[in-house]
């Protein structure tokens, strides 16, 4: 038996998850599904796991942003009972934004009839579990800044990450990390940024990864060695179309099953855009751990 359950953040975005309310409700009330609102952080994964396991197989739609299907993923890593999609009401909506012009479609959301599954891989830290990706570095300090600026309600939806970078950069870019990879590569640098991907996008479109597939049992490193400001300003516009050639020797690029990152000091780390602060990132890849619904013929560009 399938069962339909709408995990809903009201507070992602700019509401629009709120907005989408009625018309939930209205497909719960003709397919038998329920609707569960989030009340706080970790919330949503604390509803997936609490799904009883009555035999019913879940079809689990996060409605909210990339905080929500992180945490929803959480929930649903390992369990055959849940499958799990997104319905994109947040800023960033990272994850299906490899889809391409099918990440529409996730908006769109319907009877799960109308979806194929995908068995994704996850990461998993010794801090949370990510689906998309984890990171350690500037991108990290940026994106802990932007979810502070986001909250003041009157900035446009472009400010507060301009401002995150901003506030960044006055705080120097680069970093002491220890990058240990599958356990017998190791690189000990000033970096910029350290980023573990099984995704291709992170922070609102940046597509570090830009090859990566998040069900080949494999995550996709991403290192950029110090770069100045003006190092930074010029390169940029190419990490975000994932230009890697346009870095030469700055960048250095891995497939691999793990990584380990640390740094003397505690930094802020980032997890599918939920922060945290730590001196130690370890990430390693859970293969083919999540029942990922998409709609039916999408496919990752």
């Amino acid at each position: 038996m399938r069962k339909l359950v709408f995990i809903v953040n009201p507070k992602a975005g700019t509401g629009r998850a709120r907005e989408l309310l009625p018309q939930i409700e209205e497909l719960c009330r003709k397919a038998g599904g329920v609707t569960l609102l989030t009340e706080r952080p970790g919330h949503a994964r604390e509803l997936v796991r609490a799904l009883d396991g009555d035999g019913s197989v879940y079809h689990v739609f996060a409605c909210g942003g990339d905080g929500t299907l992180n945490e929803a993923a959480g929930g649903a890593a390992g369990r055959g009972d849940v499958a799990l999609t997104h319905v994109p009401c947040g800023t960033g909506n990272d994850f299906v934004r490899m889809f391409g012009a099918d990440a529409a479609r996730f908006a769109a959301f319907e009877c799960a009839e109308t979806y194929d599954e995908m068995l994704c891989d996850g990461i998993d830290t010794n801090i949370r579990f990510a689906l998309n990706t984890c990171a350690m570095g500037f991108d990290a300090r940026a994106a802990m800044h932007m979810t502070r600026y986001r909250k003041a309600s009157f900035l446009s939806k472009k400010l507060p990450y301009n401002l995150g970078v901003l506030t960044a950069l006055l705080g120097g870019i680069a970093r002491p990390l220890r990058v240990t990879v599958d356990g017998d590569e190791t690189f000990e640098d000033d970096f910029s940024l350290v980023t573990v991907m099984n995704g291709r996008c992170y922070g609102g479109g940046f597509r570090p990864a830009p090859e990566a597939v998040p069900h080949d049992g494999l995550l996709d490193l991403v290192m950029v060695r110090k770069v100045s400001v003006a190092g930074l300003l010029r390169l940029i516009g190419h990490y975000e179309k994932g230009e890697h050639a346009a870095f030469g020797d700055l960048l250095i690029y891995r497939r691999c099953l793990s990584a380990d990152i640390t740094t003397p000091k505690p930094i802020p780390a980032t997890f599918d855009g939920e922060n945290e602060v730590t001196a130690r990132l370890t990430a390693k890849v859970v293969p083919s751990c999540v029942r990922f619904l998409v709609p039916k013929g999408a496919a990752i560009e």
